[in-house]
């Protein structure tokens, strides 16, 4: 079971934890109190206090009258300390880790507690990406081809058309624009977005397409509020693409497909599996995914994903993807690294919990 747990992606356990402060608003975790359950004591244990001259309790003071092998503890309120670069600071972890941490062994304890105050002195890890080629070879060539269409889009921002390398560069943005209300699911939560956000740049990877995402900022936050862009910086603001591009679907517009400033809009919310393979794979098995939208911005607003219906229904693409590395067991994950970094902050939160998985019992 241990190594089941490890081997999951680390940004896997990122995103579980970060739909849970999602969902309560990022903010609503029970902090430890001074009168809650306490990380320094076993269940029979009596803290001894220090009391400062304004009568309030000192957690840093905390010292267990008992666990006489102890040499390290931990200070009641385990509070996430201010993120450096002003990005989101979670709250302090739930009592859930107060409660597993008052059960476990001695040396369990003493482990967890000197990694807990060696991670107060150094900045979060990073997270590795693919250093032992885990997740195949193509990032190097899409990187490229991200930072082609960047330099491209910039020079269609500044009102110049020429196609400087021969090609026309295509994007393909996520968009989730619409929060729920009553009855209105919207784009979901967390693991709905994931799954329409890791979905559509798979779709831009095996078209060439330069890839941008976005939600609403207040739905509930700004998508960079607790995620970093390790490897292509996908930051869209789709009011200054509506400037450079023009929707093919509107009746007053006078544009072709085949434009450089053609675009579409496509939704796909709350799709199940029939209008999946209507979208995707309208001619069947052999789709060719360059043949379902020509325009040269396509903007999908999605809460589905498709990547294993790919493999399940494609004769297309499962030989393309395992050449690339991609396969159906590592193909969300590997995207998901690739995409996202948590900010330092839920990194942070996220080691908290991350190390208990590392612990021996």
């Amino acid at each position: 079971m241990r190594r089941l747990l490890k081997s999951v992606s680390l940004k896997f356990i990122a995103l579980v934890v970060l739909a849970i402060l999602i969902v309560l608003n990022l903010g609503s975790f029970p902090r430890l109190e001074s009168n809650g359950v306490d990380f320094t004591s076993s269940k029979n244990e009596i803290l001894e206090v220090d009391v400062d001259a304004a009568g309030e309790s000192n957690s840093a003071a905390i010292q267990p009258k008992l666990r006489p092998q102890s040499t390290c503890y931990l200070p009641q309120d385990m509070a996430i300390p201010a993120s450096e670069d002003g990005t989101y600071t979670p709250p302090a972890p739930d009592q859930s880790l107060a409660d597993f941490l008052r059960k476990v062994s001695e040396s369990t304890y003493d482990t967890y507690c000197q990694e807990w105050h060696r991670r107060q002195t150094i900045p979060p890890e990073q997270y590795d990406y693919n250093r032992r080629g885990e997740c195949g070879s193509w990032q190097k060539d899409y990187i490229q081809l991200h930072q082609q269409g960047l330099s491209h889009l910039q020079d269609l921002k500044a009102g110049v058309l020429s196609q400087k390398d021969g090609t026309r560069h295509k994007y393909l943005a996520y968009v989730c624009n619409d929060v729920a209300t009553g009855g209105n699911r919207g784009c979901g939560g967390l693991a709905d977005r994931m799954s329409g956000m890791i979905s559509t740049f798979f779709f831009a990877l095996l078209t060439g397409r330069t890839y941008l995402s976005y939600w609403y900022p207040t739905n509930p936050h700004p998508l960079d509020y607790v995620f970093e862009h390790p490897f292509i910086d996908w930051r869209l603001d789709p009011e200054m693409m509506e400037t450079v591009f023009t929707d093919v679907q509107q009746m007053e517009a006078q544009i072709d497909s085949t434009d450089e400033r053609s675009m579409r809009k496509l939704t796909v919310l709350n799709g199940k599996t029939p209008q999946i393979d209507t979208t995707y794979f309208p001619d069947g098995p052999m789709q060719d995914f360059n043949d379902l939208w020509d325009e040269s911005y396509l903007e999908i607003s999605s809460n589905r994903a498709f990547i294993i219906r790919t493999f399940q229904v494609s004769k297309r693409y499962p030989s393309i993807l395992e050449a690339m590395g991609l396969l159906k067991g590592n193909a969300f994950g590997c995207i998901t690294d690739f995409l996202f970094r948590p900010t330092v902050g839920a990194r942070r939160f996220i080691d908290t919990y991350k190390d208990v998985f590392d612990l021996d019992s």
